[in-house]
C-alpha cells in the first residue's frame, strides 16, 4: 500500500472457503506491506479479495500440481512490469493497493529421470532438436 503505516490495520484478505489462513497477518510499516500465508484444501482458481481504504480488489490464485499459466501479481500502474509478469488487469490508479502478490512455490518438471526448471528444460530440448534437424536438413554453420 502507499499510505501511511496505520492504514495497513485496516487491509483485509477475503478468502473463499477452500483457502484458508495458516499464520495471522504479518504487517511490515517500513515497507507498506501487509503479508498472509494461506493454505488451499484442494485444487483449483480461486479469487481473494484485499479490502483496503473502502475499496476491495481481486486476485486469482490457482493451485495445481501440473503446470499451468500463473500470474504472479496484479499491478497498478507499471506498464512494463504489467506485460512482463502480470497476466491480469491493472489495479485502479486511484486505489491505495499498488500490487497484490502471490508468492508461489517454484515448480519443477520431470523429464528423463531428472527435476528441471521449465526454462532449462526448454532450452535443452531447443538445442538437442537444433542438433539434429541441423543433420536431417544438411545444414552446415
Amino acid at each position: 500500500m502507499k499510505t501511511a503505516p496505520d492504514a495497513l490495520n485496516d487491509v483485509k484478505l477475503e478468502l473463499p472457503e477452500e483457502i484458508s489462513f495458516s499464520a495471522p497477518a504479518v504487517h511490515i510499516p517500513a515497507e507498506n506491506q501487509v503479508v498472509w500465508r494461506v493454505v488451499a484444501a484442494r485444487n483449483g482458481a480461486y479469487n481473494v479479495n484485499v479490502a483496503a481504504a473502502g475499496q476491495t480488489f481481486t486476485k486469482q490464485v490457482v493451485v495445481s500440481p501440473d503446470v499451468e499459466r500463473l500470474s504472479p501479481v496484479r499491478l497498478r500502474d507499471h506498464l512494463l512490469d504489467r506485460w512482463l509478469t502480470s497476466g491480469e488487469a491493472a489495479l485502479p490508479a486511484s486505489s491505495a493497493v499498488e500490487s497484490i502478490d502471490v508468492n508461489y512455490p517454484p515448480r519443477d518438471i520431470h523429464f528423463a529421470w531428472i527435476d528441471w526448471n521449465w526454462i532449462v528444460l526448454f532450452f535443452v530440448l531447443s538445442m538437442i532438436a537444433g542438433f539434429i534437424f541441423k543433420e536431417l536438413l544438411g545444414i552446415e554453420i
